[in-house]
């Protein structure tokens, strides 16, 4: 039986992948006088904001090791940037069927938590018009980087919902990878072949109004 949907944030409710290729581009351009491509900045997806700085300077072959004011800093920085793009999302930016399966769950219902990596999930569901349907947002604040399980942990416990009772919904590898850790029922969003380890995968997020209630029962 299940009793509680976890849902990471971005490629699941919202889509803000953008504004985070151009935010730590924008850092990268200016710090380090390079760029990261669209490719790179997928396999960001679910990592937290000093993991995900980490692999950037790896990935342009940063050789200087930077102290840990120093990455605080340059994070912050790009946060910054991030804000500055965000602050034109409205309720237009919720994905397709996402705001209507929502309010299903509320009607039967079911516990929601959120388990995302962002630090701005707070402010982005809110500037969503989405945040009053969510029981639960787990802080990634001092958290294990996805694909560790501590996050969908988290939410599951903040809800009061065993994981076995919970579906997880995620659109990125190392999100499936830590929702199957978690002992949750992992729904992919997304590439079939990225997201071969779900138990249930969608192409769209329109199709989850569709697989959810089934898998409800």
């Amino acid at each position: 039986m299940i009793r509680g949907i976890v849902f990471d944030l971005d490629g699941v409710i919202t889509d803000t992948v953008e504004y985070h290729y151009k935010s730590w581009n924008k850092l990268v351009k200016k710090h380090f006088n390079q760029e990261i491509s669209k490719e790179f900045n997928e396999k960001l997806k679910g990592v937290d904001r000093k993991e995900s700085l980490r692999r950037i300077l790896e990935y342009i072959r940063v050789d200087k090791e930077l102290s840990e004011k120093e990455l605080n800093s340059l994070t912050e920085e790009k946060n910054k940037y991030y804000k500055e793009f965000i602050n034109t999302i409205s309720s237009n930016d919720i994905l397709c069927g996402i705001k209507e399966l929502l309010i299903l769950l509320k009607s039967k219902d079911i516990k929601i938590a959120l388990a995302s990596a962002s630090k701005n999930a707070h402010y982005i569901l809110n500037r969503l018009g989405v945040e009053e349907y969510f029981d639960a947002i787990a802080d990634p604040s001092n958290l294990e980087s996805k694909p560790s399980p501590q996050i969908f942990l988290e939410a599951a416990k903040l809800i009061n919902v065993c994981t076995s009772e919970c579906l997880g919904i995620e659109d990125s590898s190392a999100g499936i990878e830590g929702i199957n850790k978690a002992k949750m029922i992992s729904v992919g969003v997304g590439d079939e072949d990225e997201l071969n380890q779900s138990r249930y995968i969608v192409k769209e997020t329109k199709e989850l109004l569709t697989i959810i209630p089934k898998l409800l029962g």
